[in-house]
């Protein structure tokens, strides 16, 4: 089988077998909204989120379908419904190939307008039945060693408008994990904050 998961530079790509593992893991969904996802253009993308869902993984943060329907799932885990919502806050190549309806179909927002945007995703999983919610979010920070200033008030905001797990990525080292406390009317509420 010659399909591919699109990686990180053109013309490398991550064999299939990858995806079959994966699966085989027990893993339900990969969160493929980053700067790299178009690397080897729309095509290259649309052929990742078919690789992957042949193999039964579900695509968040990309779709080769409507891009209004791409970054957030409400997922029945062992009885409890979770909320999943994605984001990508890093431009990456400029893709002047693309076309921006092509560029639409990843979860990109802007650095400034990802707590609001998360505040209102946040909002959505929970009207629609979400018990626990796991917000993904590419917020960059590639070569540093610690969380910067936007990690930390964005992990905050987030945190604070409801979400349970937050999974930054971006920096490609793990940077740490630390629970964020806060209150929530009389109760008192935590928020497993991982950046990696």
């Amino acid at each position: 089988n010659n399909d591919q998961i699109g990686g990180m530079y053109s013309g490398k790509n991550y064999p299939t077998a990858l995806a079959s593992s994966l699966s085989e893991l027990g893993v339900n969904y990969i969160f493929g909204a980053n700067q790299h996802a178009l690397a080897n253009g729309y095509d290259g993308m649309c052929a990742t989120i078919s690789t992957l869902q042949a193999r039964s993984l579900g695509v968040i943060g990309m779709t080769d379908g409507e891009p209004g329907k791409l970054n957030t799932r409400v997922i029945k885990v062992n009885g409890v419904n979770v909320g999943i919502a994605g984001f990508n806050c890093i431009e990456g190549a400029d893709y002047p190939e693309l076309k921006a309806e092509q560029k639409a179909h990843i979860a990109t927002v802007t650095k400034d307008a990802l707590a609001e945007r998360a505040v209102t995703d946040i909002a959505k999983l929970k009207k629609s039945g979400a018990e626990f919610i796991a917000v993904c979010v590419n917020w960059g920070g590639l070569g540093s060693f610690v969380e910067t200033g936007f990690m930390k008030e964005a992990a905050k905001k987030i945190a604070e408008s409801g979400a349970d797990v937050i999974v930054g990525y971006g920096p490609c080292v793990t940077l740490g994990a630390e629970i964020f406390s806060y209150k929530s009317g009389d109760s008192a509420k935590e928020c497993f904050v991982f950046c990696v």
